[in-house]
C-alpha cells in the first residue's frame, strides 16, 4: 500500500496569505490555490473603519508582523 504525498503550504505575508494544497499525481494547475488578504490587512481595515467612526480600539494577543496595522495606529491618538 503507498500513501500519496499531500502537501499542504501556507505563506502569510504582509499583504496576502497564500494557501497551496498539492495533491500528488495531479498537475499543479489543478491543486488549489488560495490567495487571500492576510490577518494585518485585515486588521488594518477594521482600525481605519473604528477610527473613521471615532470608536476605541483594544489590541491584544499574540504578535502580529508586517507593515499594514502600523499605519492605521500612527492615525489614531494613541500611535505606536
Amino acid at each position: 500500500m503507498t500513501l500519496e504525498k499531500n502537501i499542504l503550504a501556507i505563506d502569510v505575508g504582509g499583504g496576502t496569505q497564500d494557501i497551496l494544497i498539492y495533491e500528488e499525481g495531479k498537475p499543479m494547475e489543478n491543486c488549489v490555490q488560495l490567495i487571500l488578504p492576510s490577518s494585518t490587512q485585515i486588521v488594518a481595515q477594521k482600525i481605519s473603519k473604528a477610527t473613521a467612526r471615532g470608536k476605541n480600539i483594544f489590541l491584544t494577543g499574540n504578535t502580529m508582523g508586517a507593515d499594514p496595522a502600523p499605519g492605521p495606529l500612527r492615525n489614531t491618538s494613541i500611535g505606536v
